[in-house]
């Protein structure tokens, strides 16, 4: 029980909207607090209520949406509801009347503003998704048609996928998830992965991923995927992928890499013990003791 709350607070404290509401918010009470003490009177109650109001729309419209999720009427209707509550407890408070109005329009402002912006996000994060076609497939991995990435996770359609490990014999290069990604943002994650593209082979999606996400050249040779493994419930979440694995031995030169801005983050070296405690943590993409245990093993036989 405590184990898991403590996973829920570091996951919490881990969700960039907390920070950025929080910082806000703080900023503009600062401001409103001094123009109240500093001016008074009905000029400082119009502090009070304008600043803190609309930090306090930006704060719950990052809090209440979540992180990276679609605007929705439920989300506006809280966060103007919150706002309302909030501009009465102000005229309880003795604001002028006019004043705590005029805070609660700052508020509805600042909720569109901050609704805006996890909007914008979230469309950001799938704009590539929504563009990019891929072949989708039944469970016996025939092709049935082809279809918009973005789509194709939405309906559960069976899709590839490749996972590029690398490791030197000693570590393992492993990526960091750009803070944009509509999934599992600033997570460690595989060392380069992605989509088939329509018509796509294994090592075709390999190499492009490889050279896209870390801007390096592919010099593993013209391999074969280790081994594929297909998926329809992934660590309990329906991921409907054929995922075919490449473990690969070399030591690419990390000062040379170009990382895809809109993918990757970082990208490092892990010592492979390292790297067997840290896919158990928060910091690691949660893909279940299935996988992991997989690429564990097959990367150990690399291991000098």
């Amino acid at each position: 029980m405590a184990n898991n709350i403590k996973q829920r607070i570091v996951k919490l404290l881990r969700n960039p909207n907390i920070w950025r509401a929080g910082i806000f918010y703080g900023t503009t009470l600062l401001i409103g607090a001094i123009g109240f003490f500093a001016i008074g009177g009905a000029v400082g109650w119009y502090f009070l209520t304008c600043w803190p109001g609309f930090g306090t729309g930006v704060a719950l419209a990052l809090l209440s949406n979540g992180h990276k999720k679609p605007v929705t009427f439920g989300s506006v209707a809280s966060t103007i509801g919150m706002t309302i509550a909030l501009t009465f407890i102000m005229w309880l408070l003795n604001a002028p009347i006019f004043a705590a109005l005029v805070g609660w329009g700052c508020s509805v402002v600042g909720g569109a503003c901050g609704l805006w912006f996890c909007n914008f996000d979230n469309k950001r994060a799938v704009k590539q998704d929504m563009t990019e076609m891929i072949d989708i497939f039944d469970a016996d991995m025939n092709k049935v048609g082809e279809m918009e990435k973005y789509e194709a996770h939405k309906k559960h359609q069976w899709h590839k996928n490749a996972h590029v490990w690398v490791t030197d014999g000693k570590n393992v290069l492993v990526q960091k998830r750009a803070a944009c990604k509509k999934t599992l943002p600033n997570k460690w994650d595989i060392s380069s992965a992605g989509h088939f593209n329509v018509g796509d082979t294994p090592l075709q999606c390999a190499k492009r991923e490889w050279s896209e996400e870390l801007g390096l050249p592919w010099e593993f040779g013209d391999v074969e995927p280790d081994f594929m493994k297909a998926w329809g419930l992934w660590d309990g979440e329906p991921v409907y992928e054929f995922i075919y694995f490449f473990l690969l031995k070399g030591k690419p030169e990390l000062d040379k890499v170009k990382l895809q801005a809109e993918e990757v983050a970082a990208v490092k070296w892990l010592s492979f013990e390292e790297f067997k405690e840290k896919i158990k943590t928060d910091s690691f993409c949660p893909y279940g003791d299935e996988y992991w245990g997989m690429v564990v093993e097959r990367l150990s036989k690399l291991m000098d």
